[in-house]
Parts: structure tokens; C-alpha cells; sequence
């Protein structure tokens, strides 16, 4: 993901008559870059970097570390002693073990975060059940639902492992990481996004916070009951097939149903008038 500068024509020109040929997609505030391979995204990657070009990448499957929660463990046992532990007893690679908390009290949980290199030795970790004697469940770690927002420059849908962009500290807004900030915190900080006061970049209600998308299925409207059609033909689906004149004709008023029942009427009472006439027996005249 290139960021969208004004002249992103030029550097998609610069890119392509000095790196290669690359397909782009413009993207909202970025431009979208696609190459074949994951070595051309590995040189790609680098050829931005040395272009001194804002940019992020998508870490590819191949390349992204094998993410684990054990469960089981004493909370009591620290963090770094279970990573010991899981190189003595199983030659894992661990890059990190990170012992969960209660999100409000802070209260260290017998859950603990692995993060190992992604190879097929480490792959193994999904069959392990014991650890330091005891028996231990692995499971799948699961990220929080929400949006990704890098630590380095505190934008959004990417991390900071793949971020090209320059840092911006979220304390002072200043070209370096948090943890080199030397300022003191402000009573009432700012947003480096929004330049609002009051919150920080972080904060959820900044109005430059990614707003989830909508993903219901929205279904038409229903079609209005038509009372001429019956519910046999539309379990049939013939009503599909009944011509446009026929629907008028059944929408509109219904002439010949009130013809029929006044000839019906009349008719009714002109015999009740016949019958009352007396029929005298014929004489025969010799």
C-alpha cells in the first residue's frame, strides 16, 4: 500500500521505468501495488524503503509467526520462564510469550500468548499437551475484532512490522517512537490525527476512527399481496408467467362480476312473475 501523494502519477511512472513492471489500484488514501510472487513483494518492499517512499505492507502468509494461547499454566509462573521452558523441553523457536490480564482488574490469567518463528519444526506446538509436567491445552490465538492500528505511525489497517510510513509519536505528534518522547504528558492531549483536543490517537470516538462496515444482508421489500392472485400460484411460481394484461384485468374493477349477479337478479324475479300467471287448461272445440 503506497500512500496517495498529489503527483502518485509521477511515482507510479518513477517506480515503473526504475523498479519494473507493477499493476496498481488506487485505494482511498493509498494506492494498491500487486506483483507476482513473494520475491518480487520482498524486493519491492525494499525498493520503497531505499525510495524513502511512505508505504505499508501485507505480511505475507508464508512469512507471518505462528501465534498460540496456552492454557492451563499457574498464573503465577512467570512469562519468561515458560519461554525457557518451551525451548528445553520441545527446541522451539519462541520470539515472545506474553502472560494475559483481566482487562479491568489487571489480574494476571493462567493464559499465556506464544509467538514462534514460522517453520515446520515450530509447527509442532499444536501437538503438545504437557508443559513443565502439567497438562496443558493450545489453542488458536484470535485477535481482537476491530480495526489495526499501528504503533509506529498511528494510523490504521496495518501494523507496525510492515509499516513504511515515518513514526509520529502519539504523545507530541513529533517524527519519533512513543518510547523516545522526552515531553511530559499533557492534561489535555491531542489527537495527532484529528488535532482535536481532548483524546489521544487511539481513542475509538475520534472522528477519524474507522467505522466498521455495515455487513447485514439487506433483502428487498417485499412484494405487496396482490388479493387476485392465490397462494397456490405463487408456491408455484406462476405468477411469474401471467401476463400483464391478465394482472390489470384482475386489478381492476370487477365489471362483469357485477354484471352477471343484476342479469342474475333480473332473471330471478321475472320467473317468480311467470309463475304467478295461471295457466287455464285448453278446450278442445269439435
Amino acid at each position: 500500500m503506497l500512500k496517495r501523494a498529489e503527483n502518485f502519477h509521477e511515482v507510479l511512472k518513477k517506480i515503473n521505468a526504475e523498479w519494473g513492471q507493477v499493476e496498481s489500484k488506487l485505494g482511498g488514501l493509498y494506492i494498491k501495488l500487486f506483483v507476482k510472487d513473494e520475491l518480487e513483494h520482498r524486493k519491492l518492499t525494499k525498493y520503497l524503503k531505499m525510495s524513502d517512499l511512505e508505504y505499508f505492507t501485507m505480511t505475507p502468509r508464508s512469512e507471518r509467526p505462528i501465534k498460540v494461547v496456552i492454557r492451563g499454566i499457574s498464573p503465577e509462573t512467570p512469562a519468561d520462564y515458560v519461554k525457557k521452558s518451551l525451548i528445553e523441553e520441545y527446541k522451539f523457536e519462541i520470539e515472545k510469550v506474553a502472560q494475559l490480564t483481566k482487562f479491568k482488574t489487571k489480574r494476571p490469567l493462567p493464559i499465556y500468548q506464544i509467538t514462534l518463528k514460522n517453520n515446520e519444526a515450530n509447527k509442532g506446538i499444536w501437538n503438545s499437551n504437557t508443559l513443565m509436567l502439567v497438562k496443558v491445552t493450545v489453542c488458536k490465538f484470535e485477535r481482537k475484532s476491530g480495526t489495526i492500528q499501528c504503533f509506529n505511525c498511528n494510523q490504521w489497517h496495518h501494523s507496525a512490522a510492515g509499516c513504511g510510513y515515518k513514526p509520529r509519536c502519539i504523545k507530541c505528534g513529533g517524527p519519533h517512537a512513543k518510547d523516545q518522547c522526552t515531553e511530559q504528558p499533557k492534561d489535555v492531549p491531542i489527537c495527532i490525527n484529528c488535532k482535536k483536543e481532548g483524546h489521544v490517537a487511539s481513542y475509538k470516538g475520534c472522528e477519524m476512527y474507522p467505522k466498521p462496515k455495515d455487513r447485514r444482508t439487506r433483502f428487498p421489500n417485499p412484494r405487496k399481496l396482490d388479493p387476485a392472485i392465490s397462494y397456490a400460484d405463487m408456491a408455484n411460481k406462476r405468477i411469474n408467467q401471467t401476463k400483464p394484461t391478465e394482472i390489470q384485468e384482475t386489478n381492476a374493477p370487477k365489471i362483469n362480476q357485477s354484471l352477471k349477479f343484476m342479469i342474475s337478479s333480473l332473471f330471478c324475479k321475472n320467473l317468480k312473475d311467470c309463475l304467478k300467471i295461471q295457466i287455464l287448461p285448453s278446450r278442445l272445440t269439435l
